[in-house]
């Protein structure tokens, strides 16, 4: 297995400028491992706070049921306005969380706005 120092090495080396913030979190807390120089402490910590007790506060799910049929889950990803975001579970109340800026994911922001004007009749702003 990796150590978190590995994954952080290959973001910053892969993603450069667009990395934003990567965190490791379980039950009991979260250590930011790297917040990219220009984003505000506070702020980032008042974020990664939220996002930690929404991630570790639900009680831990069963395999879901589209599990049997496409595989177990390895990572999730939301497409925010300011932010891609990554989150790589390795326990039901443990894991990795990276950021990135929305170009990091270009090609694949571009075919969801692509697809949104066809679902919702406008783009998304991603």
């Amino acid at each position: 297995m990796s150590t978190p120092n590995d994954l952080l090495a290959f973001l910053q080396r892969r993603a450069g400028n667009t990395l934003r913030i990567v965190v490791t979190y379980d039950a009991d807390g979260f250590d930011l491992e790297y917040v990219r120089d220009d984003l505000d402490r506070a702020t980032v910590d008042a974020t990664v706070s939220d996002i930690h007790a929404r991630l570790t506060s639900k009680p831990a799910p069963s395999e879901d049921e589209c599990a049997e049929h496409l595989g177990r889950r390895y990572v999730s990803l939301q497409l925010r306005e300011e932010a891609v975001v990554l989150n790589f579970p390795t326990d039901p109340n443990a894991g990795r969380v990276v950021t990135l800026e929305p170009e990091a994911a270009r090609q694949l922001t571009g075919f969801v706005a692509e697809c949104s004007k066809r679902v919702y009749s406008s783009e998304i702003p991603v």
